[in-house]
């Protein structure tokens, strides 16, 4: 799980401002089920928690909710699409819209809320791998989210868009990328991602915070990889063994990412 934590009303300190911290977060929680989503609702310390790949847009799930903020149905030739926004208590409180337009196909999610100084556009979306043999494809899905903020933005927004893109950022990219992110180079869904975010003026919230004890080190003389901000692992050992991925992002707009208090990787049993 990747979360964060910025300070979408004003920044300056004090009570009333720390009492006003929202808390980020995004999960690939293959598969979404009525016991799983009590779970997150009474567990998960977030107010606004993005879930990616449900299987599914589950309406009788999610009927009557106000807490829970679905997507429109996925075709059958995606059974993996789907994606959700779940909400505290006083995140439903400040929500003024939200959508999910059939054409994004249960994989792009919306919703802006209510902010102290300004208000917050938040997109949540779910890209598939890049090996994927059918409609959407990545470049698909990346301009579908593209499409979502343009769509949806107004002049002096928040924008915070989360999500599985499934695609490598390079660290180092000057006013996108710090360099705590976990690649030297942008694949090809990443350049079309790092477009994306100059576009729209974001930045990778978690690549500019370092990871905590062990993960963000190499164990000296020993083979392997520490796993930093990785979101994505495959095998640390063996002939096949694959670096650590990182995958998954909370983008932000540049004009807030001072109020981004701290942004981490979590690897806690779900």
């Amino acid at each position: 799980m990747l979360s964060g934590t910025p300070v979408p009303p004003n920044p300056r300190v004090g009570k009333k401002n720390r009492e006003e911290e929202l808390e980020f977060a995004l999960w690939n929680c293959c598969g979404l089920s009525k016991e799983r989503l009590i779970y997150v609702k009474e567990e998960v310390q977030a107010d606004v928690l993005g879930l990616v790949e449900i299987h599914g847009d589950h309406p009788t799930l999610f009927e009557g909710d106000r807490r829970v903020i679905g997507c429109s149905p996925n075709p059958n030739s995606d059974p993996a699409a789907g994606v959700c926004v779940v909400l505290s208590h006083r995140a439903a409180d400040r929500v003024l819209a939200h959508g999910s337009p059939a054409k994004y196909g249960g994989r792009v999610v919306w919703v802006r809320l209510k902010g102290e100084m300004q208000e917050i556009l938040v997109v949540v979306g779910y890209v598939p791998h890049k090996s994927r043999k059918e409609p959407p494809f990545q470049e698909d899905v990346l301009v579908w989210i593209d499409d979502c903020i343009a769509e949806n933005k107004r002049s002096g927004d928040a924008i915070i868009v989360m999500g599985d893109m499934n695609c490598r950022l390079k660290r180092g990219e000057k006013g996108y990328t710090g360099k705590w992110c976990v690649h030297s180079k942008n694949d090809k869904g990443g350049q079309q991602l790092m477009e994306l975010m100059k576009g729209h003026d974001l930045c990778a919230a978690s690549t500019y915070f370092q990871p905590k004890g062990s993960f963000g080190r190499r164990a000296k003389g020993k083979k392997g990889w520490g796993l930093g901000n990785a979101t994505y692992i495959v095998d640390k050992s063996g002939e096949d063994a694959m670096a650590p991925a990182q995958i998954d992002y909370i983008l932000v707009s540049k004009r807030w990412k001072s109020s981004v208090k701290q942004c981490s990787v979590s690897w806690e049993p779900s």
